[in-house]
């Protein structure tokens, strides 16, 4: 998913923020799971969860 080898200018001087979240797969065990947010960025309403 990532643009390897490309360059991109940051529209915003904030910094995206990682958080780690538990959830559980689809037998109920939990795990952790990375996210990601950037202030500003909205998903398109087709794409968001």
């Amino acid at each position: 998913m990532a643009n390897i080898g490309t360059k991109s200018t940051q529209q915003t001087s904030t910094k995206p923020a990682v958080h780690w979240v538990t959830v559980r797969d689809a037998s109920g065990r939990p795990h952790l799971e990375m996210r990601w947010s950037i202030a500003g960025a909205h998903a398109p309403l087709s794409r968001a969860a």
